[in-house]
Formats: structure tokens, C-alpha cells, sequence
């Protein structure tokens, strides 16, 4: 690099566009920076996600293979960062195909799907199933094994521990 030194009248040329180079090259870098940290941001809140909903299924898989009657509890905690948060993570619904889905959303950028394969779990109420909403940033689970059938397939009971629960 040049050396800079002053004129006859004191001013330094070159600084003005050196700054201005400097300038539009951060403007250019920072936005770039900036998407690929909040895309890495973003998978990284998806994998731990994702890694906390198979350790829901492992227990709704032991739970499924027991005797009527057992429970097991599983406490999930799900991170989440200003660049991807998680809107909601929902399990079960009114219909069939919902019990074999849980459902969540990261910072708006629509539904994604975690299938738990030939497991149905559902929340129940006094009222029948119902959608169990898990967002936040921990939830204490109950899994238990109660016997009940929907159009003839059992359905494994899923609660948040703590919920009043109405028969």
C-alpha cells in the first residue's frame, strides 16, 4: 500500500475514496455474513429440534410396546435464537393422519413435519383428541399407554405434565 502524505494546503489525497472502497466492500460482505450465520443459525435450531422429537418417539416407542397402563415422562427443551425461533411444535388433532405427525414451524418460514411412522399419538380431553401445542423453551411430557382406539387403532396418550386432565 501507498504511502499517504499531505499536500501543499494540508489535505491527505486518496482517503476519501480509499474509505469509500473500504465502505461498499463491507456493505457488500455483512449482508452475506449476516445470511449465511442466520441460515446456519436456522439449521442448527431445526437439528436440535429434530434430535429433541426423536427422543419423544423413542419413549412413545417404549411406551407402545409395554403393557396398558405404563407411563414414562421425557422432558424436551428447545432452543431457540432471535434469527430462528420456533412459532410452534404441535402434536396429534382430530384426524387420523394428525396422530402420526408432529407439526412445528421456525421463524415463519411454514410447516414442517415430523412423522412418527406407524405410532399415533394424540391429547386428550373430557372433550375427545385435541392438538397439543409444546412451544416453549422446556416441556415436561407424559406418555402413557391407555388403551385407547380411534377407527380401531390404539392410540398412545401424550400429555404436559401438570395440564389438568378432566375423564
Amino acid at each position: 500500500m501507498r504511502k499517504l502524505r499531505p499536500d501543499k494546503s494540508g489535505d491527505v489525497l486518496g482517503i476519501p475514496l480509499e474509505l469509500m472502497v473500504i465502505v461498499l466492500v463491507m456493505a457488500i460482505a455483512i449482508p452475506m455474513v449476516w445470511g449465511f450465520a442466520g441460515m446456519y443459525i436456522r439449521e442448527q435450531t431445526d437439528t436440535n429440534l429434530r434430535g429433541e422429537l426423536a427422543q419423544l418417539r423413542y419413549a412413545i416407542e417404549k411406551v407402545a410396546a409395554s403393557e396398558v397402563g405404563n407411563v414414562r415422562t421425557i422432558r424436551l427443551e428447545f432452543s431457540s435464537h432471535p434469527m430462528a425461533r420456533i412459532d410452534y411444535v404441535e402434536i396429534g388433532g382430530d384426524a387420523l393422519y394428525q396422530f402420526q405427525q408432529i407439526r412445528y414451524s421456525l421463524g415463519g418460514r411454514g410447516q414442517n413435519t415430523y412423522n412418527l411412522g406407524d405410532l399415533f399419538v394424540s391429547n386428550f380431553s373430557h372433550e375427545g383428541f385435541r392438538t397439543l401445542d409444546i412451544s416453549g423453551p422446556g416441556t415436561t411430557l407424559f406418555v402413557k399407554r391407555g388403551g385407547h382406539t380411534y377407527m380401531d387403532t390404539e392410540v398412545i396418550e401424550i400429555g404436559i405434565v401438570g395440564d389438568v386432565y378432566v375423564p
